[in-house]
């Protein structure tokens, strides 16, 4: 297998380094942190930080195009 194929383990501060998503999205929503701490196992971090700044998260995944993705 090609190296730049093989897997990497990243942390969640370099997906919020690498992918500043947040700021093309229009509720604020720091996907790449949450991503990151949902890798990290730490779940209900994850959730919170997901819903503070969009309280209808549920139904923004539902029509967002999810650019950040």
């Amino acid at each position: 297998m090609l190296k730049r194929f093989r897997d990497k383990k990243v942390d969640g501060d370099w997906l919020h380094t690498n992918f500043p998503c947040m700021m093309a999205c229009p509720a604020h929503t720091n996907a790449g942190r949450y991503v990151g701490l949902i890798a990290e196992g730490r779940f209900e971090e994850a959730y919170r930080l997901a819903r503070d700044p969009n309280p209808l998260a549920s139904i923004c995944g539902r029509v967002c195009a999810h650019p950040c993705e």
